[in-house]
């Protein structure tokens, strides 16, 4: 079985990876885990499933699959896919994510309908109704007029045709530029501002639009370092963060010490997919508020902030 998306190939019965037609050296499990996401889509896996499937028989710490998963992010990220290949649904597992899904849906079907790509230049014969005539019609028809049209090479054509769509989308866009004015980032009237600090932001886009709808402006960073920074020059009302980060799976907590020994008493929440009471326990140790799996409970811990701005902001 092979998967095609962008320009990677994927040979699930060989355990290779190829990109641009060279092989990328990976861990098969890299492979395995892909492919498993493929085979569930749109469902999802979950953690259980996983371990069974990528370690059968093998007894490892379940920070094996998040480990998996951050390996393989990083290793397409390296081999240049611009758009996220996992997305991390807390509480529940993995999946595949839905750009990935539509690629390989649009690639499959074109490759059952259409010719390989690059093997000749085509053309296109703009006198539709007619036909090509081999020599034996012509020496049999000679009076026969022949068209006056002449073959155009597609690609030209293509050209033509986006050089003119380019054109009329800067005017377009120069003319919106007039018409509106300048937007800004935040949401009008914020009630309260969140700096939420994950390393893969794709995976929480519903929750920040939930809390922006609610006129809760968020504000999102990848790393520690630049969160604080960010707490250096800014105000928050809370700080959300995952657990592992980059290889470092206590980035969160490490971060979160931080901040509490830089005298910033902001609640910060800690969301993750891996609950325990003694994580739970650690994690306020090192001066987090709570922690939150399921998205709404993240919602439940924030109520009490975001009603307390309601609050401030009713006439009295």
């Amino acid at each position: 079985m092979h998967y095609t998306f962008r320009t990677f190939m994927l040979d699930v019965q060989n355990r290779t990876l190829h990109c641009n037609s060279e092989r990328i050296n990976c861990d098969e499990r890299v492979i395995l885990l892909i492919s498993l996401l493929i085979e569930a889509y749109p469902a999802h896996c979950d953690q259980a499933f996983l371990l069974e499937k990528i370690w059968p028989n093998t007894v490892v710490s379940s920070w094996s699959v998040a480990r998996l998963i951050s390996d393989t992010r990083k290793l397409f990220a390296s081999a240049g896919l611009e758009i996220p290949i996992i997305q991390t649904l807390h509480g529940r597992g993995y999946r595949l994510s839905h750009d990935i899904a539509a690629i390989l849906n649009s690639q499959n079907d074109n490759a059952q309908t259409t010719t390989p790509l690059n093997t000749y230049t085509p053309t296109v014969n703009l006198d539709s109704s007619k036909t090509p005539q081999s020599d034996s019609d012509r020496q049999q028809s000679p009076n026969q007029t022949q068209p006056s049209y002449k073959r155009v090479n597609l690609r030209y054509l293509w050209l033509f045709i986006a050089s003119v769509a380019i054109t009329l989308a800067v005017a377009s866009h120069q003319q919106t530029q007039r018409a509106n004015p300048l937007v800004l980032a935040e949401p009008n009237n914020v009630k309260a501002r969140i700096l939420w600090v994950d390393d893969h932001p794709e995976n929480n886009q519903t929750e920040r639009q939930y809390l922006e709808e609610r006129q809760i402006g968020v504000y999102t960073t990848q790393t520690t370092q630049d969160a604080l920074t960010l707490l250096g020059l800014y105000r928050y009302d809370a700080i959300i963060t995952d657990m592992g980060r980059e290889a470092d799976p206590l980035a969160g907590l490490k971060m979160i010490r931080m901040i509490r020994e830089l005298g910033i008493p902001t609640p910060i929440y800690l969301y993750t997919i891996m609950p325990s009471e003694a994580l739970r326990q650690k994690a306020r140790d090192h001066g987090a508020n709570d922690i939150a799996v399921e998205a709404e409970d993240l919602y439940q811990h924030l109520t009490p902030l975001i009603d307390s701005f309601d609050l401030e902001s009713s006439p009295h």
